[in-house]
């Protein structure tokens, strides 16, 4: 399977919307047969498709973090303690990713 642009932007999209590998092999309806190499782009960082996905990921991520930012700072103590969640939940993934590389 040629994985061009289009496909990147696609797959980049998929990330940023919380799509798994998986789904995202589905949705594009990658063959079974080429479904294993094509899920393994995603584990390896050198990667197109990693690259796409983890932006798409990173993406999502900042405006969300955005968006609580600035219900926060209006005083709101949901957004607050959501926001604080956030946070810890994606100091203990760096730490996963450091240490075991998941």
């Amino acid at each position: 399977m040629t994985i061009d642009e289009q496909i990147l932007k696609r797959i980049r999209d998929m990330g940023a919307i919380g799509h798994t590998p998986a789904q995202i092999a589905s949705l594009l309806r990658i063959p079974a047969a080429e479904r294993e190499a094509f899920l393994d782009e995603f584990t390896r960082p050198e990667t197109k498709v990693y690259e796409s996905y983890a932006n798409g990921k990173a993406m999502m991520d900042y405006n969300t973090n955005v968006e609580l930012a600035r219900a926060a700072e209006k005083g709101d103590v949901e957004a607050i303690s959501k926001l604080d969640e956030r946070k810890q939940e994606q100091r203990a993934n760096e730490l996963l990713a450091d240490l075991f590389g998941i």
